[in-house]
């Protein structure tokens, strides 16, 4: 059963997802990818989701009053009396949509506590019911597991074991609590234990077994493996790449030939990692993404320098005299709430100052390098989410200093998470089926810029390698950040 259908038109989209994450993240299941899949029509994919959606959140803006589609989904949420208006930019509703309140989000900028969002929450769950909270769900299965575990009959050498009957059993183990920080302790299987002549013996022998067990740990589980003998294996992983010819070929080996290269503009600290060019299949490798990043499809690019870090609070205040961050928690974490235009004022600034060229990178370009040189990563730098990213679930609701999460295979930090991160190309949604193998530049026009990485505020399919997204260029949050590229010779 689908909770909230989300109607908008697709040059909304950006904002069509902000909205759809965060209602997610309430614990709603939300439609939102309109997308048809191949071999599904309008009636089998979006017309059954809006039926079936017990609230039809309607998107306002100038593109979606002017959308046929759009209009059509509002009219059957009305028709229905599950209509949820919002606006995302200061436009009167269509005739017929004016006498219903719409909730004014047209200047929200992705923050869940903001009072705007939370009277939109409060609407929806006046309709909907309040669902239940993630932290109430994990407190029901950890009160499940407790009240499973105390029904369990367990032996201890601490306690020893004692004939008698069940209910005696059961009494030691509730005596027997687990204490903070103490490794857990697994419950003999069965409900009791029997006790005739051999009974003593048997549960004794049971007893050291047992104990065996639990004092002499695979050394080769993971939970034994140390960091260091994780990161070998890791970095022992063979990673796949994609030549021009369609060959594959072991990217690291081929990248092995190239000694790292770095260099730190002397002017404002800056630090780049050397990018080796080369070619991979850019795109959902894993099958798992959505529409607009498909096709996969092969890719080239030169090499160049990337910023081993997001640009910073203090780079960003030495170049431009003011710091416009949220979260102003120190100059070594990344500048937030700059727009796509902000970017480029500070690239300028830049340049002039030090007779370089520096850039945003292409989206091809950051997803290359983000993928350690193009390898298999469902994030940057693998597929333990934890290790390398500041996202929903680990960030505690804020920024983090850079380079405080595990690099990536080229020593990049921070490129899933942390902030979302500006780069050069317009946004489409259906790029990838006309771009250009050889260093794609983006669509030639387009209403939103690309941002790639995730940030602290999204869930962890947000900071996939292959994920896109995009924003108004105008558009400031806090959640918006950007690094830099320069190319060779500079």
């Amino acid at each position: 059963m689908i909770d909230i259908f989300i109607s908008y038109a697709s040059e909304d989209r950006p904002r069509a997802v902000l909205i759809a994450a965060a209602l997610q993240e309430r614990g709603w299941k939300v439609f939102w990818d309109r997308r048809i899949p191949a071999g599904k029509t309008w009636r089998d994919y979006i017309g059954t989701a809006l039926e079936e959606a017990r609230c039809v959140v309607v998107v306002w803006s100038a593109a979606s009053i002017a959308s046929t589609w759009v209009q059509e989904e509002a009219d059957s949420g009305r028709e229905r009396g599950v209509l949820v208006p919002v606006l995302i930019e200061a436009v009167n509703p269509p005739l017929g949509f004016r006498l219903i309140q719409a909730q004014d989000l047209t200047n929200w900028d992705g923050d869940a506590a903001a009072p705007a969002f939370a009277k939109l929450v409060d609407d929806l769950a006046n309709m909907l019911g309040v669902p239940p909270a993630p932290a109430a769900e994990q407190a029901k299965r950890d009160a499940g597991e407790e009240k499973k575990e105390k029904k369990a009959t367990a032996v201890t050498a601490e306690t020893g074991v004692k004939a008698g009957t069940e209910k005696a059993e059961q009494k030691k183990v509730e005596e027997r609590v687990q204490q903070p920080g103490e490794a857990p302790r697994k419950p003999l299987p069965g409900k009791g234990l029997w006790f005739g002549v051999g009974g003593a013996l048997a549960v004794a022998v049971l007893i050291v077994l047992f104990k065996g067990f639990i004092s002499a740990p695979d050394s080769h589980t993971p939970e034994n493996i140390s960091p260091a003998e994780k990161t070998v294996s890791q970095s022992q992983s063979p990673a796949v790449g994609v030549t021009t010819t369609g060959r594959q070929t072991d990217v690291t080996q081929q990248q092995s030939h190239t000694p790292p290269k770095t260099f730190t503009d002397s002017l404002n600290g800056m630090e780049f990692v050397w990018v080796e060019g080369g070619c991979f299949q850019m795109g959902d490798t894993f099958g798992d993404g959505a529409a607009d990043e498909k096709p996969v499809h092969e890719v080239c690019v030169d090499g160049f320098y990337m910023g081993k870090y997001e640009v910073t609070q203090g780079q960003w205040q030495k170049i431009m005299g003011a710091n416009p961050s949220m979260f102003k928690s120190g100059d070594d974490y990344p500048v937030e709430k700059v727009s796509w235009h902000d970017t480029q004022d500070f690239i300028a600034k830049l340049n002039a100052q030090t007779g370089k060229k520096y850039r945003l990178p292409t989206e091809a370009e950051w997803e290359y390098a983000a993928r350690s040189g193009g390898r298999q990563e469902k994030y940057s730098g693998g597929d333990d989410v934890d290790s390398v990213a500041w996202y929903r679930a680990n960030s505690g609701g804020k920024t983090h200093r850079v380079g405080t999460k595990k690099a990536n295979g080229l020593g990049l930090y921070d490129m899933s998470g942390n902030v979302w991160e500006w780069c050069s190309d317009w946004y489409g949604e259906n790029y990838y089926a006309s771009s250009p193998q050889d260093n794609p530049q983006g669509p030639a026009t387009g209403s939103v810029r690309v941002n790639r990485g995730g940030s602290w505020y999204y869930s962890a399919g947000f900071v996939r390698s292959a994920f896109r997204y995009g924003n108004a260029p105008d558009g400031r949050g806090n959640v918006l950040g950007f690094r830099l590229v320069v190319p060779p010779g500079q």
